[in-house]
């Protein structure tokens, strides 16, 4: 399928969906790990040694442990269940939308995704032959190498060449020119160059050989292409390009540089400004994406045990991504996403822009319709303020607010199964070798860490389940759906799949507002394990430290707000009008 019609996840974890066909199961799915596996490992497990098979997670009992077709017909039936919401099927109400979690950060997750995991292929199922393919091009964690890349000596088209420098000398971010307002049978509208650029750099070259196969304007100049999946985090990635080179300015300023200052000059303060970016965004990731997701003890935890510099359960000499991680934990961000957005003063309730434009609005997928508008522009006010109007979905295993996720308009799968792309979600993590949820809980249930009566007690877990069973199958029966037998909800309710437990968990004890404590538990321990790998040369570089202190004044932010408020009062100061739109 042409990919201007099959767009990639708006939120995963560096994986295409597209490429993975799930109409022959690989006849080695479903074992642990191989020892010496040098991109993946289970979690807990000692140097990624295989696990015993009790500890697996094993799909319906028809395929032997492996799970085959049996567990993937199971699985489909339950994305049937899931795209209900019956009435009582949990012991609260949960609404729609998340009061807790603002839309912005459904994004800034993804962002942060792309941070730890780089991979460029499909990622196969482990223990195929061709492991190869699930290599991870991160070397280090959430330093904001997805936006960095190799910086400009590896990395050139990122970074804008400088005007009257000699050599050749690169240390700001290219940002691109955006167009007026597209008008109905007037053709394609004029750049705007003479307002400041708001849209991430886009470039099409008449001189290569591919060049009569497009029109408009198809390669993203990005470190990480995968920032332009979608309209919400390429803006998103504007604003940190931009928050790059505010900082570069102000070090200049403060060292009383040239205008044009020499090469040694210019790449310390670019060194010294992707330190400085990168402490921001950290600070950010704990502060404030990590305490709206995680459950409050878990968070605690965790965030004292990173401020002390101890590291949690996991080996901290083993850095390789968790598959209970990659495909299945963080994957929770596909039910956050809503149908439609909010975007500005121009999209606004009544009149919001829905997910599959903002899938579109690409340079993959839409060439032609590049560079972005001018009345596209995002309003950050709109997604990150506590009192946002754009909400996240609630954590739960609901996915009919999504229904551009669940068809199979932008995820068909190759077998034609139902579920789109949340069927892909559970069937790869199926697939994928990963300790089942008792396995884990038995892992996390040690002395001194928060735990719950869904944690603790498997016979309350499973009643649990079986109960969201019923109701879900009640509500199907009554539309005049199949529903599964009894005897397949006792199967789901004794070895649920990662994903959907994760979901349940986070509906059951925390209302839909944010993880519970397994899913919190997964997430801190790669979260912190990746940023204390990193720490001694961003955290303990005392330059850069200090030069963080002069750039905001003493005044660092903690919060998406504070970054979005700093980068708008800093762009005003250098007579800039705003890129990200008015209110941004």
């Amino acid at each position: 399928m042409p990919r201007s019609h099959s767009p990639p996840m708006p939120f995963a974890l560096g994986v295409d969906e597209r490429k993975l066909g799930t109409s022959a199961i690989h006849p080695h799915a479903t074992r642990a790990v191989e020892r010496g596996s040098p991109y993946l490992r289970n979690m807990f497990s000692d140097g990624g040694a295989r696990l015993p098979p009790e500890d697996l997670y094993r799909g319906h009992p028809e395929d032997g442990g492996r799970p085959g077709v049996k567990t993937a017909d199971l699985l489909e039936r339950l994305t049937d269940y899931m795209k209900r919401k019956a009435a009582n099927a949990f012991p609260h109400s949960i609404p729609d939308d998340n009061a807790r979690i603002p839309a912005g950060y459904t994004y800034l997750a993804q962002m942060a995704a792309h941070d730890i995991v780089h991979n460029v292929a499909p990622l196969p199922s482990v223990g195929e032959d061709a492991g190869y393919l699930a290599r991870d091009y991160r070397t280090e964690r959430l330093v904001l190498d997805t936006i960095y890349g190799g910086g400009p000596a590896a990395s050139l088209l990122p970074f804008a060449l400088e005007l009257n420098a000699y050599p050749d000398q690169r240390w700001l971010f290219r940002l691109g020119h955006v167009q007026a307002k597209t008008v109905p049978g007037q053709g394609h509208p004029p750049i705007l160059t003479n307002r400041a650029p708001g849209d991430i750099a886009r470039a099409s070259c008449p001189h290569l050989s591919d060049s009569q196969r497009h029109r408009g304007l198809p390669d993203a100049l990005l470190a990480d292409p995968r920032n332009d999946d979608h309209l919400i985090l390429s803006q998103l990635t504007v604003l940190f390009l931009e928050l790059h080179n505010i900082v570069v300015d102000q070090i200049l300023l403060h060292r009383g540089a040239p205008a044009v200052p020499d090469e040694f000059v210019a790449y310390r303060a670019f060194v010294e400004a992707r330190k400085v970016v990168a402490l921001a965004y950290r600070s950010i990731v704990v502060c404030n994406l990590l305490e709206r997701l995680l459950n409050a003890d878990v968070y605690g935890l965790y965030r004292q045990m990173w401020e002390s510099g101890r590291y949690g359960l996991l080996d901290k000499e083993d850095l390789r991504v968790p598959v209970e991680f990659s495909h299945a934990a963080y994957r929770f961000g596909h039910v956050m996403v809503r149908d439609s957005y909010e975007l500005n003063q121009e999209f606004t309730t009544g009149n919001e822009q829905s997910l599959d434009s903002i899938l579109n609005f690409t340079s993959a997928r839409m060439p032609q319709l590049m560079p972005v508008p001018v009345n596209w522009l995002i309003e950050w006010s709109r997604f990150f303020p506590p009192d946002a109007p754009n909400r996240s979905v609630s954590l739960m295993p609901y996915i009919g607010g999504s229904s551009h996720l669940y068809g199979n308009t932008f995820f068909p799968n190759p077998d034609k199964r139902r579920g789109g792309l949340f069927y892909r979600d559970l069937i790869r993590g199926a697939q994928a070798g990963m300790r089942s949820v008792d396995s884990l809980i038995r892992h996390i249930c040690v002395a001194g860490r928060p735990s719950s009566e869904l944690i603790l007690n498997s016979e309350f877990r499973k009643k649990a389940i079986l109960h969201w069973l019923a109701r879900q199958s009640q509500a199907l029966a009554a539309d005049g759906h199949a529903v599964l037998s009894g005897e397949e909800h006792e199967h789901l309710a004794k070895d649920p799949p990662l994903f959907f437990f994760i979901l349940f968990e986070a509906a059951h004890e925390e209302r839909g507002e944010r993880l519970g404590i397994l899913g919190s538990t997964i997430l801190a321990e790669v979260f912190f394990a990746a940023l204390k790998s990193t720490a001694p040369s961003i955290e303990g570089d005392n330059a850069a430290v200090e030069s963080m202190k002069i750039v905001f004044r003493d005044s660092p932010p903690k919060t998406m707000p504070d970054l979005i408020d700093f980068v708008s009062r800093s762009r005003t100061g250098l007579g800039r009008s705003s890129p990200c739109g008015p209110g941004s």
